[in-house]
């Protein structure tokens, strides 16, 4: 079963373009959840490294934005970061959703 991990994001400029969320900025959110959710459900991110040899390799990564988010939308949103172990361990696959503003919903 996937595991997810939850966290608030205060909204400041450099996230948003004038019309929405900077495909950067979501890029960047994302690998912040991949590294909070090794800190949560394994081991950090410098201590897989450092400890453990081991390394996360990027094969893809696309957006999807499904409604408007803008600067001026709330003081801040979202982020959910769920991962799921594929083919017996050697891939995974990182969900991440955003979700805003936080005036409208409990993170």
């Amino acid at each position: 079963m996937p595991r997810a991990v939850v966290f608030e994001v205060t909204s400041d400029t450099s996230h948003f373009t004038p019309l929405q969320l900077q495909p950067r900025a979501i890029l960047a959110l994302s690998f912040n959840g991949l590294s909070r959710w090794l800190r949560e459900h394994l081991v950090s991110f410098p201590v897989l490294i450092r400890d453990h040899l081991c390394s996360v390799v990027i094969l893809g990564a696309g957006i999807k934005y499904e409604a408007p988010l803008g600067f001026f939308d709330g003081d801040g949103f979202c982020v959910r970061a769920t991962l799921k172990v594929l083919r017996r361990g050697t891939r995974a696959q990182l969900d991440v959703e955003l979700h805003g503003p936080l005036e409208r919903q409990t993170c």
